[in-house]
């Protein structure tokens, strides 16, 4: 901004005395156009999408508005069994009983932030959503994003040590940019993200730490974004040393189909080796894998069990690998009846016998040379091996990368944007 002085004296000395005043008066600074504020958004996460019975319980007071009348629960009530008979949600105990007729939408609502209610012992901020008619029976827990990642980062990353801080602070950027892009680009038109692994694992305020607290203040607002715009991004455990990289750029020509790959390496050493599942052997025998095929084929019963009565040879190949080396398909054939799989069930059909996925899709197989019936799995990493991998973050962060660093490492074409303060 210029400031105009006008005396009436002779030119030469107005001139003076302007030129005295503006190197002596401070210089106004030019500020940016007001930006208009952001609030921080409120999401819906199911915690149930089948209701048939679970527990609840309150902690501070929560208010249930029905027709009739207003009722407010707390500590006091003690514990409620909910359930779903018939037409019906009962909520009883032996000092309430409702039945309510379906469809419906329950909620119930704390007075104050700090409230918790505890659904089957779990406890969780917010509000508690109930949606039932004749093809849902939802359990929802609406709360703001912020209290949303406080139950998200602890369940997907360790966060009890202090020097795995970057990482933590990475971690829940990507939380919250995925959190951010489901409430841009809903699926559901009753809730956002499941709170299972379906998406992001969130227990709400099971587990907590300071270092949590810090992170999500440290970094309050702040998303990845692409040219500006909200992106689904993806984080894993361990990549084992090799990443996939789908493109969404022009890098590819503009194809989000191709798959690249990229070695997870900084400073001449591999990000993730401190992981436990950066390398890994696993065994499977003959008829657990039988079991696998069944409840992933929908196998007749009687025919698996003749299998088994009579005896069966498996055999089990890879056909095609990805860029990286992860399996791509996989041909299982069992007495000359074939089976292929590609994608997330090439790890369901090789589960181990108490039902834990193969920790990746990146292994080699072999048959055992003197026991046809066992095989052994020599693989790397745990998860698909899209996006950040977690433990390799964990690993910059022990060699003094900060998360903006980490991010950049995992996710080049993305930058970060604060969307509320």
């Amino acid at each position: 901004m210029r400031l105009h002085r006008f005396f009436r004296m002779k030119i030469c000395v107005g001139f003076a005395l302007v030129l005295m005043l503006w190197q002596c008066a401070p210089q106004l600074r030019h500020t940016a156009p007001a930006v208009e504020e952001v609030h921080q958004p409120e999401i819906r996460i199911c915690l149930d999408d089948s209701l048939r019975e679970a527990t609840l319980r309150f902690d501070g007071n929560f208010l249930l508005e029905l027709e009739e009348a207003r009722y407010w629960f707390d500590e006091t009530i003690g514990e409620l069994n909910v359930s779903v008979r018939g037409e019906y949600l009962v909520i009883k105990n032996d000092k309430r009983f409702f039945e309510l007729t379906t469809p419906l939408q329950v909620v119930f609502q704390p007075q104050y932030e700090y409230n918790t209610f505890y659904w089957n012992d779990i406890p969780y901020s917010g509000k508690l959503l109930l949606y039932l008619d004749k093809s849902h029976r939802l359990v929802i827990n609406q709360l703001p994003v912020e209290k949303y990642l406080e139950g998200v980062v602890p369940f997907e990353m360790p966060t009890q040590n202090p020097e795995y801080r970057e990482a933590i602070f990475a971690q829940t950027i990507a939380a919250r940019t995925y959190a951010w892009y489901a409430i841009e680009h809903p699926e559901n038109e009753f809730y956002h993200l499941f709170a299972d692994e379906r998406d992001q694992v969130y227990r709400g305020k099971l587990r907590s730490s300071p270092l949590i607290e810090t992170a999500i203040k440290k970094t309050r607002g702040k998303v990845l974004a692409l040219n500006d715009h909200s992106v689904r991004v993806q984080f894993h455990s361990t990549c084992g040393g090799i990443l996939e990289v789908r493109s969404d750029s022009e890098s590819t020509n503009g194809n989000p189909n191709t798959i690249t790959m990229a070695y997870d390496l900084m400073d001449n050493e591999f990000n993730c080796k401190i992981s436990p599942k950066y390398r890994w052997v696993e065994v499977r025998t003959a008829e657990t894998v039988l079991q696998n095929l069944k409840h992933e084929f929908q196998l007749d019963s009687s025919l698996v069990q003749k299998w088994l009565d009579e005896g069966f040879h498996l055999t089990i190949e890879v056909v095609s690998r990805k860029p990286g080396g992860r399996v791509n398909q996989l041909r299982l054939v069992v007495n000359e009846r074939e089976f292929l799989v590609d994608g997330y069930r090439i790890r369901a059909v090789l589960r181990d016998d108490v039902g834990e996925m193969l920790p990746s899709e990146l292994f080699f197989i072999n048959q055992s040379p003197t026991n046809p019936g066992k095989f052994y799995i020599v693989g790397a990493g745990y998860g698909h091996g899209r996006g950040m991998c977690q433990w390799g973050a964990i690993g910059m962060s022990l060699r003094g990368y900060n998360y903006h660093r980490i991010l950049n490492f995992y996710y080049p074409e993305l930058s970060i944007k604060t969307l509320y303060q």
